[in-house]
């Protein structure tokens, strides 16, 4: 610091000296043609004007004025080459030289440190501006904080760090921190409290919500009022932005709250008919082969109870459903990965469904090779069961389904087709969503909540894989989805 002072000092007295000499040399030349001394003096008040120009300071000024009337009085009043004056109106050119350069000076240097701080002022607006709008940008506290700080220690050229108020609240000791949290009052560096910290300390507060404290390094030298206005500036952005944040949050929380409304309200309806359908129906075969014992011939008896497990396997397959809808929307569905023969779950999964296929045709077409999968076995099963009841329920009677599995570069893609007209009463695009159900009919065969291929979706999304539907060109649709395969050995 002493060494710019040094360096700047002799750059202006460089420049004072070369302007006085050229001041000089000017004079002379234009004494020697005949201009008049009072003319003269007028060059060597331009002189010293343009010496606080270049070096803007006062004293430069004051003291190239003195230097000019003693130059003047020497060169060019009578008697010459003396510092004697014979002319006293000279005595008063000179003090009124003086004033002039004086006042000129001091107005010249007044006016440079003016347009100074405006341009200094004009740069930490555009710098405020610069980092205001950098907010729009930036979402979630960390992220504030984290550009905040970097925006201050930008700013203001000194070591900054932000402490959010979950940090500090854990801290249980009477630190100059913790005490301006706690009070909510600037505290270190320059301050009452703490004085002897090398760092001052700002809360960070608004209407008695505390986010946390700014810690910034003063390095002995305290924030000047220009510094901690645009210090305040800064963290009055920050608040602005950690408001903005928890509006959002709140938000987002109602939203989240009014879905699960409209969920559980979608859910009751949805299910209301579905319940009361089978439960009616298995209460009625009950009743009925309770009522018949020893009067029904073995086929009806068994017809009956064919339909008793057809509606206990529907129930159950509903409630699974439902629980994994529950997960899902309250964020605690868990995927517990292994690496699973995909044969063996396709197996599984039609084993699961056998009982109610009916007329229906399922076959299965055997991959090339043996591909395993990580994935939760429960919950892909789960996915390819709701896949086969889909097709089941809306096939048609004696519709044929294929279901297959085949490697696709590094996925595994599953395929679940059928022949049974395919997708004609709703988008494709639309069948993922909670509550859609192709059923036109009312019916036993065609109840359905319209879960079944949004926790699809979801089971399969969580698994990093993806999901679709289309036509296929046997005239029915075919449901497919994909996993990432990994090689034995990698896991």
């Amino acid at each position: 610091m002493k060494h710019e002072l040094l360096r700047s000092a002799l750059t202006n007295f460089g420049k004072t000296l070369l302007i006085l000499v050229l001041t000089i040399f000017l004079s002379l030349m234009l004494d020697q043609i005949g201009l008049q001394a009072e003319n003269l003096l007028m060059i060597f008040v331009v002189g010293v004007l343009i010496v606080i120009l270049e070096t803007k300071s006062f004293w430069f000024g004051a003291g190239s004025a003195l230097i000019c009337v003693v130059a003047f009085n020497y060169l060019f009043t009578d008697p010459k080459y003396t510092l004697m004056v014979n002319d006293p109106n000279y005595y008063a050119s000179f003090v009124i030289f003086l004033i002039v350069a004086f006042m000129v000076s001091t107005l010249t240097t007044k006016l440079q440190r003016e347009i100074k701080i405006s341009r200094q002022n004009e740069k930490t607006a555009l710098e405020l501006y610069r980092i205001g709008s950098g907010y729009l940008t930036v979402s979630g506290k960390d992220k504030i904080l984290r550009y905040a700080q970097d925006s201050l220690e930008e700013l203001t050229g000194r070591s900054v760090r932000i402490y959010p108020s979950e940090e500090i609240e854990t801290q249980s000791d009477q630190s100059a921190l913790h005490w301006c949290y706690e009070n909510i009052y600037i505290c270190g560096f320059g301050e009452t409290q703490f004085s002897r910290e090398k760092e001052k300390y700002i809360p960070i507060r608004s209407a008695g919500t505390r986010f946390g404290v700014l810690a910034i390094d003063c390095a002995g030298k305290d924030l000047n009022s220009e510094e901690l206005l645009s210090v305040n500036t800064v963290l009055s952005l920050v608040v602005l932005a950690a408001q903005r944040e928890m509006l959002s949050a709140q938000q987002e929380e109602n939203r989240m709250r009014i879905e699960k409304e409209k969920l559980k309200n979608n859910l009751l309806r949805s299910i209301s008919h579905d319940l009361r359908t089978p439960l009616t129906g298995i209460s009625a075969s009950a009743e009925f082969l309770k009522e018949s014992v020893g009067t029904l011939d073995n086929q009806t008896q068994q017809t009956l109870l064919d339909g008793i497990r057809d509606d206990a396997d529907w129930l159950g397959n509903m409630v699974e459903n439902l629980l994994n809808m529950t997960r899902i929307q309250d964020g605690k569905l868990v995927i517990l990965k292994q690496n699973e023969v995909v044969d063996e779950i396709i197996g599984a999964a039609v084993a699961r469904v056998e009982k109610r296929v009916g007329s229906h045709i399922i076959r299965t077409v055997p991959s090339e090779e043996i591909l395993l999968v990580p994935m939760d076995r429960q919950l892909i099963v789960q996915v390819l069961v709701n896949l086969l009841d889909n097709a089941i329920r809306h096939g048609g009677a004696g519709s044929e389904i294929e279901l297959s599995a085949k490697k696709e570069n590094d996925e595994v893609r599953f395929d679940v087709s059928d022949n049974g007209g395919g997708i004609r009463q709703i988008p494709i695009s639309s069948i993922f969503d909670s509550f859609v159900s192709g059923d036109s009919e009312g019916g036993d065969h065609a109840r359905g909540t319209g879960l079944g291929l949004s926790i699809c979706q979801s089971i399969v999304r969580a698994h990093g894989g993806t999901i679709g539907a289309l036509n296929n060109k046997n005239g029915g649709a075919t449901v497919f989805f994909t996993l990432p395969l990994k090689d034995h050995d990698d896991e």
